[in-house]
């Protein structure tokens, strides 16, 4: 069952919903408790946007251990995509927001917050988050180009000031 596992997961990377879910269903049936196939059975609840599927997967999924005091960008997330199913655009942008923080170099995020900022009639902050996606996008393409570089060691200075506002924080660090 743990191929089988696999075998979903490939399945939903690769845009093969009928293929992950009768894998997912495989996996179900074998051990139906189990956190890492509820997780999957999530993402592709997600992915096939089916509220039902996703509110019955996180039913089966255990509590988030951070959820006391940070929560997680996958909760973040979570709690933003079912936000925004009920219409919630104040609590879906609150989200958005905090995983924004944890996940700078999210391009998705900010494309959302901006289209948020737009239907709120806040040109000057879709402007802003339009800006702040381009320098996400430059900075990547810096940061990809820097790693091919001949000698990228010679560069780290330049990788770790790129790698940090990217999220990538062990990256900026180790470098």
């Amino acid at each position: 069952d743990r191929v089988w596992l696999g075998k979903a997961n490939l399945a939903l990377r690769t845009g093969r919903l009928e293929d992950a879910d009768r894998w997912l269903s495989a996996c179900q049936k074998r051990r139906p408790r189990d956190p890492a196939v509820w997780r999957a059975r999530l993402e592709w609840a997600l992915a096939k946007e089916d509220l039902g599927a996703v509110r019955e997967a996180i039913g089966h999924l255990p509590a988030d251990p951070a959820a006391d005091d940070a929560p997680s960008a996958q909760v973040l997330a979570l709690r933003a995509w079912l936000a925004a199913r009920r219409g919630d655009r104040s609590e879906e942008r609150r989200a958005l927001e905090q995983l924004k923080d944890i996940s700078p170099g999210d391009v998705t995020v900010v494309d959302r917050l901006a289209e948020l900022s737009i239907a709120s009639g806040e040109g000057d902050r879709a402007d802003l988050y339009r800006r702040r996606r381009s320098e996400i996008a430059q900075a990547k393409e810096s940061y990809s180009e820097l790693l091919s570089s001949q000698d990228p060691l010679k560069r780290a200075p330049e990788l770790s000031r790129l790698a940090a506002p990217l999220g990538r924080r062990f990256e900026a660090a180790c470098w």
